[in-house]
């Protein structure tokens, strides 16, 4: 899913720039055909004058109609408010024709919305050789620029430079929000548990011994049971509260199930990693009395390398550690068991 994020336009759901510039651009375009460039404009003034999401909406509105008559040829999301279509084996009068119906149901749809200053500009230019790099296409672009808005060399190369340094610049943030989403828990606040997955999976990168604290909430669902909102609202408490328990080094995570967390500490020493399971259980203890319910944690702890080989060793040690905290009576810390 995160490589496929990096390619994809996260408003109209297209190829988007980055996409385009790591295609077999050679494959992309063929022999010869033609290039249409679509934009919205003006965009500034519409964003200002009507806001951001009504700017979208009209942006989403081109993208589908372009994906409705040019599902078979290649499209992108080009920048802020443009798009490319390449038509690979299409003469001019047809690509001409599928610009033309794009702007008229623009026009009609931006009306709709009581945008009387929003249209489509297209450029259609001609590619009559092989296009088989970012440069070539470029090249291209550029001559048609000078051709279309009279430039000269040099400032067609800042208008280039320009574009192409807005475009990839929103092309990363697009991909780091969507990223922040993906690895992200609304509920706890916390990266969740594909984020801890992956920093799991790296674990021996960031320390030499590390120990891993599996956190269990004691008797939640009571919280369930009043409303979901409730039940929510513990687990962001109980996260806030591990969170400043824990060293700026430690690492936490919402882990599988609704009241589970797992911290990851480095392994100074053994006897502070306990003293550290015994501050986070101590403070939720205290501090919980003033939820709804009064709250505890149940804590497993396990530690590398002396409690398993792997990380996947490690984790199994700190869960049955945390099963056996539960069954001996809740709200304490269990360190390690034999590795499973």
């Amino acid at each position: 899913m995160m490589e496929r994020d990096i390619y994809l336009d996260t408003l109209t759901g297209l190829p988007n720039y980055l996409k385009f510039m790591t295609e077999d651009l050679e494959e992309v375009f063929g022999n010869s055909g033609y290039v249409l460039m679509i934009k919205l404009k003006p965009m500034m003034e519409i964003n200002e004058n009507h806001g951001r999401v009504i700017g979208d909406k009209l942006l989403k509105f081109i993208g589908d109609k372009l994906v409705e008559f040019n599902s078979s040829y290649p499209l992108y999301r080009n920048e802020g408010n443009g798009f490319i279509v390449i038509y690979n084996d299409m003469n001019r009068k047809e690509a001409s024709s599928l610009a033309e119906n794009v702007k008229r149901l623009f026009k009609d749809y931006a009306l709709s919305l009581g945008i009387n200053e929003a249209f489509v500009y297209d450029m259609l230019f001609e590619y009559k050789e092989n296009i088989k790099s970012v440069a070539d296409f470029y090249k291209i672009l550029n001559e048609e620029y000078k051709k279309e808005f009279n430039m000269s060399s040099e400032e067609v190369m800042s208008y280039t430079i320009n574009k192409l340094s807005n475009t990839l610049k929103e092309t990363v943030d697009n991909y780091f929000a969507a990223r922040e989403f993906a690895l992200h828990d609304d509920i706890a606040d916390l990266p969740n548990y594909k984020s801890a997955s992956m920093f799991l999976k790296n674990v021996n990168k960031y320390y030499d011994e590390y120990a891993i604290f599996f956190i269990d909430g004691d008797m939640l669902r009571q919280f369930n049971q009043v409303s979901y909102a409730e039940g929510n609202n513990a687990i962001l408490k109980i996260a806030e509260m591990i969170k400043s328990s824990i060293r700026k080094t430690d690492k936490v995570f919402r882990w599988l199930s609704g009241d589970e967390f797992i911290v990851v500490a480095e392994l100074t020493s053994h006897c502070e990693v306990e003293l550290l399971a015994e501050r986070i259980r101590k403070n939720i203890e205290n501090r919980g009395k003033d939820l709804l319910y009064p709250t505890t944690v149940s804590i497993g702890v396990a530690k590398y390398p002396n409690d398993g080989k792997t990380v996947q060793d490690v984790l199994k040690v700190a869960e049955a550690a945390n099963k056996q905290a539960k069954d001996a009576g809740k709200n304490r810390v269990v360190v390690g068991l034999p590795a499973l």
